[in-house]
């Protein structure tokens, strides 16, 4: 999920917890975690000063600064703030671009002797190679579609036989 004020990804460390899970990681008894109301964002891709005035814009009040974690806590409130603010860096961040979005092949199969008998290009895209004998290959498993004998594997009827 992209942040909309930074357009940065968000990586987010916590959100809703548990009461047993947040007793195992140390929150508090009266934790916003525990009602769903927040989250803590990792500040690896972001700038902690710019990200926090974003988070102020739509609503967000509570505030923990957790620098040598890596992450900011942020919640609905009370209004509050603690914690050891994170340094002010030198350089900004590089504008993030998001992967180009793949489409995905169709798959097929293909086959052939020698040692490597069976490719299939799945709609994945990736290449799986079986081995096989350089023995002639078998029919082919109706279910599976792969030129070796499986579980699946069962010869064609024929009428006469």
């Amino acid at each position: 999920m992209a942040c909309r004020g930074t357009g940065k990804l968000l990586i987010v460390r916590s959100g809703y917890r548990g009461p047993e899970h947040n007793r195992a990681v140390g929150g508090t008894t009266c934790a916003k975690h525990l009602d769903g109301a927040a989250f803590d964002i990792a500040m690896a891709n972001h700038d902690p000063v710019a990200f926090e005035a974003t988070a102020r814009e739509v609503g967000f009040l509570g505030f923990g600064y957790y620098p040598r974690s890596g992450f900011m806590h942020i919640d609905l409130g009370p209004a509050r703030q603690w914690g050891e603010r994170f340094p002010v860096r030198e350089t900004a961040f590089a504008a993030e671009t998001l992967p180009a979005r793949e489409v995905l092949a169709d798959g097929r199969t293909m086959t052939g002797g020698g040692v490597a008998g069976v490719a299939t290009l799945g709609a994945t895209g990736v290449e799986v190679v079986q081995t096989s004998s350089p023995k002639p290959n078998p029919p082919s498993c109706r279910s599976c579609r792969i030129s070796t004998r499986c579980a699946g594997y069962s010869s064609p009827s024929r009428s006469g036989e």
